[in-house]
């Protein structure tokens, strides 16, 4: 498999060596382990980072370490489930340089450069596309970038333009779409869609708009349906009597036939907290379920179990 080359332009201080322990109760020990490992990229002058938000959630432990070693504990500042994206910053200070964000739209074809590791040189890539993205864990945003040629190391990785400007936090390694044979590259997050939410984030944890609604399952398109494959014990779809194998076939009366059209469609219902009329069938036929929606965060702080796979 292909992989991005490395130039030695681009200095990589403001990357940092995250590192995150988890309680073995946490929800999303199951799914993303108790000891995570990635990277947090500072980007202003009193030590604040940004990273993907799935290093730290439910954390009980985080260390930061830059790049001439110096290693720090670090507390959780915001964790911005819309972006998927999540704040940090060391309890003291290690570390001075700062990338400023871009300015600049992303566009297919453009050339970028990725930085995955403190005091590694930058890596040559390209991006394939800019658009949609639909995780099954409720996690829907529009214009994500994809990157060419895949790079390793990618969790919380460092997306630059060619003016030094950040522009991405790296998300997944993924198989693009293409014709022919497959085509490996990586999603990054676009910095744009947490920058405007700053300030409330560190004053607040959160952002000071609606939470968007929660149903607490994992859905995934699967022969042309979309088969509920997790729930959240305890979260709204279980207390609904939704389970594992029931295919969703509308919302709120509205077919849907993608995992963007369910999530959009569930949110276009209204805040965290209102009801949401789910058609779901099975073997036994089809029916309608009511699920009154949670806002994810408070779930994520109120439990301890882990999710069913």
């Amino acid at each position: 498999m292909p992989y991005a080359t490395a130039t030695p332009q681009t200095a990589a201080a403001p990357v940092m060596k995250l590192r995150a322990s988890v309680p073995e109760s946490a929800m999303t020990a199951e799914l993303l382990g108790t000891d995570r490992e990635g990277l947090a990229i500072r980007f202003r002058d009193d030590g604040l980072a940004v990273t993907v938000g799935y290093l730290c959630l439910e954390a009980s432990e985080l260390w930061l370490s830059s790049d001439n070693g110096e290693t720090a504990p670090a507390h959780l500042i915001a964790q911005d489930v819309e972006s998927g994206l999540a704040l940090v910053r060391p309890d003291i200070s290690i570390g001075s340089a700062i990338y400023r964000f871009g300015d600049g739209a992303t566009r297919a074809g453009q050339s970028v450069r990725v930085v995955n590791g403190p005091g590694d040189p930058a890596l040559s890539c390209n991006v394939f596309a800019v658009g949609e993205f639909a995780g099954r864990w409720e996690y829907l945003i529009d214009e994500a970038i994809y990157t060419v040629p895949a790079c390793d190391n990618w969790s919380g990785a460092a997306l630059m333009d060619m003016h030094g400007g950040l522009i991405g936090v790296g998300s997944l390694f993924l198989e693009l779409p293409g014709g022919g044979k497959p085509v490996y590259g990586n999603l990054f997050v676009p910095v744009s869609l947490i920058a405007p939410h700053i300030d409330d984030l560190c004053l607040h944890g959160t952002r000071r708009t609606a939470p968007i609604p929660w149903m607490g399952w994992m859905v995934q398109e699967h022969k042309g349906a979309l088969l509920v494959v997790g729930i959240y014990p305890g979260g709204p779809a279980g207390r609904a009597g939704v389970r594992i194998e029931d295919v969703v076939t509308a919302v709120n009366g509205a077919a849907v036939a993608s995992m963007s059209e369910l999530f959009r469609t569930v949110r276009a219902a209204g805040a965290a907290g209102c009801e949401v009329v789910a058609t779901i069938r099975n073997d036994a036929g089809a029916r309608d379920v009511r699920v009154q929606t949670t806002d994810r965060n408070a779930f994520f702080q109120a439990l301890e179990s882990g999710p069913i796979n």
